[in-house]
Formats: C-alpha cells, sequence, structure tokens
C-alpha cells in the first residue's frame, strides 16, 4: 500500500502508439477475464493507512465523520470493507463502492477504485478509441492530484479526500483505489428515474454553485465556449465536472 507517487504532478494522458496499444489491449483483455470470474464483492476487505484530512472551517462546510478523527491522529490504518457497488462494470473508469470501517459500522465512505482492465480499453479496433483511453495509473493520481490542490474546498463542493493508495484485487490485479467522504443526496441515476421539474433544477443549481464556486476561486473553465458560459451565469444548467490543470500552467475545471 502506498500512497502518490512521490513528486507527481499532474499529467496530460499520454496515448500508445496503435502498435504498442495492440499489445497492451491484448494483455488487459486477458486479465479482464479473470477479473470477471473473481470481481469485486460486498464485505471484502482492506486495509489501507487513511490521512485524516483537517476539517474545512468555512461555516456551511460538512463535518469530517467523527468517528475517524475522534483520536485526532493525521493517519491511522483502517479496515475498509465494501458494502453497496454504485458503479461496476467493464469499460468504466473506476469501480464504486461505498465502504465501512471495520468495528465503526456508522461510518460510510467511498472507495473509488480504478482497475486496469475493467477501464476503457486501447482498442485500436475502434476508430475512436485515442479519444476515449485514458492511462489508468494518470486517471487515478490526477484525480487525487486535484483534490489535494482544492483541500480548501473539500466539506463543501467536493467531498472529504482520505487518500489514495494500491491494492490488490481478488482476481490479482494490481489497482490503485481513491478513499472519498460518501455525501448522501440525489445522484444522476436517481434524477434520471424521477424526471421531476423540481428535482432535476435542484441537482443542476447544485452542479452549477459547485462550478461558480471553482471559478470564484481562481480556477477557470476548459472547453466551454462564451456562449455557454453566459448560460451558466442566467440559468441552472446539469454540468458533471472534473478539475485539472492547463498545459500553460493556469488551473482550470473540465466540464
Amino acid at each position: 500500500m502506498v500512497l502518490e507517487l512521490s513528486a507527481y504532478d499532474y499529467r496530460f494522458h499520454k496515448k500508445p502508439s496503435d502498435a504498442a496499444a495492440v499489445s497492451l489491449c491484448r494483455h488487459l483483455i486477458s486479465l479482464r477475464d479473470l477479473a470477471i470470474s473473481a470481481p469485486l464483492e460486498r464485505g471484502m476487505q482492506f486495509m489501507l493507512n487513511l490521512q485524516f484530512p483537517p476539517q474545512n472551517r468555512h461555516p456551511a462546510a460538512r463535518q469530517v465523520p467523527s468517528t475517524l478523527t475522534a483520536d485526532r491522529f493525521q493517519s491511522a490504518t483502517v479496515t475498509l470493507q465494501l458494502d453497496t457497488a454504485l458503479q461496476s462494470g467493464c469499460d468504466r473508469f473506476s469501480q464504486v463502492w461505498t465502504a465501512t470501517a471495520v468495528g465503526v459500522p456508522e461510518t460510510c465512505l467511498v472507495m473509488k477504485i480504478i482497475q486496469p482492465s475493467l477501464c476503457l480499453l486501447p482498442d485500436p479496433s475502434n476508430i475512436h478509441w485515442r479519444e476515449a483511453y485514458y492511462n489508468p495509473l494518470d486517471l487515478a493520481h490526477n484525480e487525487a492530484w486535484v483534490y489535494r490542490k482544492l483541500a480548501h474546498r473539500q466539506g463543501l463542493s467536493i467531498p472529504y479526500f482520505f487518500g489514495i493508495f494500491d491494492i490488490v484485487t481478488p482476481s490479482g490485479e494490481a489497482a490503485w483505489v481513491l478513499v472519498l467522504e460518501f455525501i448522501q443526496g440525489p445522484t444522476i441515476h436517481n434524477v434520471a428515474k424521477s424526471m421531476s421539474t423540481d428535482t432535476v433544477h435542484d441537482f443542476c443549481t447544485l452542479g452549477l454553485n459547485a462550478v461558480r464556486d471553482l471559478a470564484l476561486s481562481g480556477w477557470t473553465l476548459r472547453d466551454m465556449s462564451g456562449r455557454y458560459d453566459r448560460s451558466l451565469r442566467h440559468s441552472a444548467r446539469c454540468s458533471t465536472s472534473n478539475v485539472g490543470t492547463s498545459r500553460n500552467g493556469g488551473r482550470e475545471a473540465i466540464l
């Protein structure tokens, strides 16, 4: 189990050549067969040295789970047990589970597991593979880097972050896991099922406010034309944001 790579900085994803992609894709397909036959399941446990984030002092901030800060340690080894799958299956960026700390059943966290063979594959037979494929290592560590950089937003517009770790999945495959605060609330799936105008409006307003908070704290928006920027100023549009850094050194939220 290790934390982020030493001296890791945000990296733009480098795509392998077509020849290298063919070999990598074959290797990942063989690992995928094993992953499907030995999947993550409820009750599986992982021992991780969680890094406890400080309480955000903003008056509107959520509380860091008290059961994880009672002894006021900066870190501690905690056994997390998988509970409910929020996102699973092939061709996804991550496998997402809720998890409880063994011995502390009232604590609920999120384990976001990046298992390379279950991510989108670099399949040259798909003419769009270069746009779709992301190196799983960079996918995991870029996200961890962003959480570190946005520590002042943890507990407000983004979850509290408890670290990134190397793990070994049941199939024997090396993977990475990000441990995050679980935030109770509406999901995209809930909104899609309800199709209530009020629910959709409230959900989109939350996303809009998060984007505005990032902009006000000095982050800019990439891949958003002036037309959409004006729309965001005047109406609640449903958005999902990932946050990264620009090529020229500036900070930007990627929508």
